[in-house]
């Protein structure tokens, strides 16, 4: 199955109110406006992937999720983590700074993943 491409876009409002909106690929490329250049706060793409409850997952999001049994990290403590595009995947930013072996280990965890907030609304998050 083929990823969709499509990215959240948060841009500033004349009245400086913040808006968040969906774009697919497709969109961006055949012109649709977006706003101008200068008022686009953050541009995340989508992980292809839906956490535990269903919700689309974005670069920049904030995830939670227990640890895993049988890896180098058996803490099994809840972990809170910035969704990141790290070595030519999309992973919890804490995960790809420990030193585990098994590759499948985003996989594995994808299913457990619950997002939270993101770097941007909820920054405060990640300070636990």
């Amino acid at each position: 199955m083929k990823r969709e491409i499509k990215f959240r876009i948060r841009i500033r409002l004349f009245d400086d109110k913040i808006e968040t909106k969906i774009f697919r690929l497709e969109e961006l490329i055949e012109g649709r406006p977006i706003g101008y250049p200068q008022n686009i706060l953050s541009r995340d793409e989508f992980t292809g992937l839906k956490d535990k409850n269903g919700k689309e997952i974005y670069e920049g999001d904030i995830v939670k999720y227990q640890g895993l049994e049988g890896f180098d990290y058996e803490d099994k403590e809840e972990t809170i983590s910035e969704v990141a595009f790290i070595d030519g995947a999309f992973v919890p930013v804490y995960l790809s700074t420990r030193n585990h072996h098994n590759s499948d280990d985003e996989m594995i965890i994808v299913e457990d993943l619950e997002v939270i907030g993101n770097i941007y609304e909820t920054p405060e998050l990640l300070e636990r």
